[in-house]
């Protein structure tokens, strides 16, 4: 699953539970509408569209890929791993600076240690 479907999960299973307690009296004024907008763009894409619309989520740039650990635009997410324990992220970013670019490591963000201390895991500027 990608960072924008759990970003937008929230908002669309809101959107779902308020659409099934419309009214049918309400919704009926609608169904020439609806009937349109399914011919023209098929059943799911019309209601897909119409997710999207009310959730708010219209803007492609939501698609853009997106770290898992921060949901950051433009960046992704790296998992170090040790053989041994960790006791701080001192390791980790020495070995960053020994394999990469001063410029690369200062796109690191949001550094932290794994729960079994085994390593780290950091978004990385793309």
């Amino acid at each position: 699953r990608s960072c924008f479907f759990f970003q937008a999960e929230d908002s669309i299973r809101d959107a779902f539970e308020k659409l099934e307690s419309i009214d049918t009296k309400i919704t009926e004024n609608f169904n020439e509408v609806a009937e349109e907008l399914i011919e023209s763009l098929g059943a799911k894409g019309a209601v897909s569209a119409a997710l999207a619309q009310i959730t708010g989520f219209t803007d492609l740039k939501a698609l853009l890929p997106r770290s898992l650990l921060q949901c950051a635009e433009g960046f992704i997410t790296i998992q170090f791993d040790s053989n041994q324990e960790l006791y701080g992220m001192g390791l980790v970013w020495n070995a960053l600076r020994r394999v990469l670019p001063a410029e690369a490591v200062e796109g690191v963000r949001g550094m932290q240690l794994l729960a079994d201390g085994k390593g780290a895991e950091f978004d990385f500027d793309m």
